[in-house]
């Protein structure tokens, strides 16, 4: 297609294989088009094969667009008023009529692609369908064959079994006969000149004379282990020179391997060791006596054991593969051998003698050196067969059957020992230079102490307890019980539980191990350490009727006892985890626990009572110093008396030791207990005064100091009955024309009539009021 203008002329099949080149660009053909045809100077313009023929056309200067440019200014500047518009329109128009031709032309050969596309596609699938179909018959054909073959092989199998069923009785039978003839010549005295297995007696120089000479005495030997199996007592002469044989035999193919083994001769070797592997002594005796070649091959120059075991079985176990059948068990073997050959000596040296003495140091080397043998198994994994569980059973089966009984007598001696230093110290600090008996658990609390004593020595808490209470030391609550000797204790404990999970392998087996181990240091620890403490802590309490400010040392005991009793507790449980995966022994160590916890609480409430049994009396001693002058002594002013501050200042300390040393539910009881009795002691102290107005002011001003330490008790009852208190004290400083209305209000706040006419009975005009307030009496 072609269209001419005046103007331009434009070949548009030129045009169509301009755009078919590789390199061809739109903008850029566009900007050469516009560039070129704006020109003057020539009158035409050839872009591709396209030409434009041009007449003179003025000069186009493009001009570039500033960001001040107003909208819509063309990019053209005209110079010449002669510059011909239509001439343009009319090459643009030309131009677009050669790309509607082009896209013309384009769209049909892309609907002629398509058409020739889909075509083959069709093709493609026809062949693609029926090459399927041939692939379904030959898979038919292949499952046909299969199926024959398979019948075949059923049948020729079936023939097999026939034929074997009829020959394999008849060899039987030869083999037999042979057996049984040469058992004949054999239990002759002499043995005749032709023999069924001549093999036998000849002199045997090369392999195969051996191959057979062993395969014929295997037999025979067979035969000859039935008969005495039964216990039958034909032919001992030919079973006795059969046994005979066969040892003869075996002894020459050992010394055939060795012989191979000094030649390097891997061919022999080989052989001789398939033969050898039918006779399991010979074999053995080979395997052992390779290994003391290759220990004696390879020189030991670090003179460390451990490494020239690895060394030994690196340069040996190439050659076992190649010599050997079954390497893995061989090597098995040889590695057994190796290792307890280089280390018997070893462990004999280190673990050969223990006493009392030396427990510590025999067990620390056993840990030692068998996690030494336990390191080894990262360098002979490598080795196929090796089996670390039988090398460990081989070099320390004597000292695993033994070990637990042998550590719990060292965690018991350990434990006493170390307790005992301990009280022997503490006796020396406290200045006590008696004899100690030794440690060991005192009987139950309801049980009289006393009565083990009779014909032997007092125990160690009787001893220093009742030196204490004699000569009372300060600060000695702090030493009583102490924390680092129970830490010792269970570092022992760590250790030993360690060492158990190290030799012991089976679950069962650990847990039950490891809670008698415990139950060593639970009682060392809570029975006989704290409860010694506790002991000599009740035996050294002040007098229960004390002169001077009795000491509350009992309660920082208690607290110290509780700590460390928690703190056994939870590293027990941290160091026994695995106990915790068997019910039963863990119901166990929680029985062990509870029972040291409750037996160390019976002792603790014991002391506390005596404790406080002993600050209440002296409380009362201080209320009965208390003259009535205090009360009538009005040169201070209505303040509290010398006696309140004293009681209000002691029962402060006695608050304040329970508070910091008394945790838990046993802080509430214990705060609880004191309160009320403080109260008691008040209102049975009041019970000896009488007051008029202004001493009953005074009076007020005791009870709001008693009322002001008991708040910090924090114990709601005992605040309610000194709040009770301080109310009924105005009791006795209200005139007696209004005592009843005083009463009456006071009665709204006070639980009881009761406490209202014990105040009421305080007053000195008592008998004057009395009526008036007849009801509250």
């Amino acid at each position: 297609m072609a269209k001419t203008h005046s103007a331009v002329s434009i070949d548009a099949e030129s045009l169509w294989h301009e755009l078919l080149g590789v390199s061809f660009d739109v903008d850029e053909f566009l900007e050469n088009y516009i560039k070129n045809r704006m020109v003057p100077s020539k009158n035409s313009l050839r872009v591709g094969s396209a030409i434009f023929l041009l007449d003179a056309v003025p000069q186009l200067r493009l001009k570039p667009i500033s960001a001040t440019a107003q909208p819509m200014r063309s990019f053209i500047d005209l110079h010449d008023s002669t510059f011909d518009t239509n001439r343009i329109l009319s090459s643009l128009n030309d131009l677009f009529d050669a790309c509607v031709f082009i896209n013309s032309k384009a769209a049909y050969q892309h609907q002629h692609a398509e058409e020739e596309l889909r075509h083959v596609e069709e093709e493609a699938q026809e062949k693609l369908m029926c090459r399927a179909e041939k692939v379904k018959l030959s898979l038919r054909e292949v499952e046909r064959l299969q199926a024959e073959l398979k019948d075949l092989s059923r049948k020729l199998n079936h023939v097999g079994d026939k034929i074997s069923s009829t020959t394999k009785p008849q060899e039987r039978l030869l083999e037999a006969q042979k057996l049984l003839a040469y058992f004949i010549e054999l239990d002759q005295a002499e043995l005749p000149a032709q023999m069924t297995f001549p093999e036998l007696l000849q002199k045997r120089q090369t392999l195969d004379d051996y191959q057979k000479a062993a395969y014929s005495v295997l037999s025979l030997q067979k035969v000859a282990t039935a008969l005495e199996a039964y216990r039958d007592h034909a032919y001992e002469m030919a079973r006795g020179r059969i046994t005979t044989l066969y040892e003869e035999i075996e002894t020459e193919l050992a010394l055939l391997f060795s012989r191979g083994h000094d030649e390097m001769d891997l061919h022999l070797m080989q052989q001789v060791a398939v033969l050898l592997q039918s006779f399991p002594e010979g074999f053995n005796a080979t395997i052992m006596n390779f290994v003391d070649r290759a220990v004696h091959v390879v020189a030991n120059m670090s003179n460390d054991p451990f490494r020239h075991i690895i060394q030994v079985c690196d340069a040996t176990y190439k050659l076992i593969y190649e010599v050997f059948p079954g390497p893995s068990s061989v090597m098995d073997k040889f590695i057994t051998r190796v290792v307890c050959q280089e280390l018997e000596p070893v462990i004999e040296a280190q673990l050969g003698g223990r006493t009392t003495a030396t427990l510590e140091a025999y067990l620390g080397s056993f840990y030692d050196l068998y996690k030494r043998v336990q390191g080894l198994e990262p360098s002979l994994s490598k080795f196929k067969g090796f089996h670390m569980a039988g090398i460990l059973h081989s070099l320390f089966d004597f000292h695993l059957q033994r070990y637990m009984e042998t550590e719990l007598r060292f965690l018991n001696h350990k434990c006493d020992q170390l307790l005992q230093q301990y009280y022997e110290v503490l006796a020396t600090d406290l200045e006590y230079y008696g004899k100690l008996s030794p440690v060991k658990i005192l009987p139950e609390p309801d049980a009289d102490i006393f009565t083990m004593t009779i014909g032997a020595s007092k125990p160690i808490p009787v001893l220093l307890g009742d030196f204490l209470a004699n000569h009372p030391k300060a600060g000695y609550e702090n030493k009583l019980v102490n924390e680092t000797l129970c830490l010792r204790l269970l570092s022992e404990l760590r250790q030993a539980a360690n060492r158990v999970r190290t030799f012991v392998h089976t679950e069962d087996e650990v847990a039950s191990n490891l809670l008698q181990l415990a139950s060593v240091v639970i009682n060392g620890v809570a029975m006989i350490h704290l409860d010694y403490g506790m002991e000599i802590g009740i035996r050294a309490l002040p007098p229960s009727d004390p002169k001077t400010e009795p000491s509350l040392a009992f309660l920082r005991l208690v607290h110290h006892t509780a700590m460390i009793l928690d703190l056994l507790e939870f590293q027990i449980r941290e160091c026994l985890r695995r106990i915790e995966r068997l019910q039963t022994e863990t119901l166990k160590l929680d029985s062990l626990m509870q029972q040291a916890r409750e037996r160390i609480e019976r002792k603790a409430t014991i002391g506390i009572e005596g404790c406080l049994n002993a600050a209440m009396n002296y409380l009362r001693l201080l209320l009965s110093r208390q003259k009535k002058a205090e009360f009538s002594n009005l040169s201070k002013g209505f303040v509290a008396t010398p006696t309140a501050l004293k009681v209000a200042d002691f029962f402060l300390k006695m608050i304040e030791s329970v508070k910091e040393n008394i945790t838990g539910k046993n802080h509430h009881n214990v705060s609880a207990e004191l309160g009320l009795r403080f109260h008691r002691e008040i209102i049975d102290h009041l019970e000896n005064f009488r007051f008029n107005n202004e001493e009953g002011m005074i009076l007020i001003c005791d009870v709001k100091e008693y009322r002001d330490v008991a708040f910090i008790l924090d114990v709601d009852a005992v605040s309610k009955l000194f709040m009770e208190m301080l109310l009924l004290t105005n009791l006795l400083v209200g005139p007696g024309a209004n005592l009843s209305v005083i009463c009456k209000e006071i009665l709204r706040d006070v639980e009881s009539l009761e406490s209202i006419g014990y105040f009421l009975r305080l007053r000195e005009d008592f008998k004057i009021v009395s009526d008036s307030v007849e009801e509250y009496i």
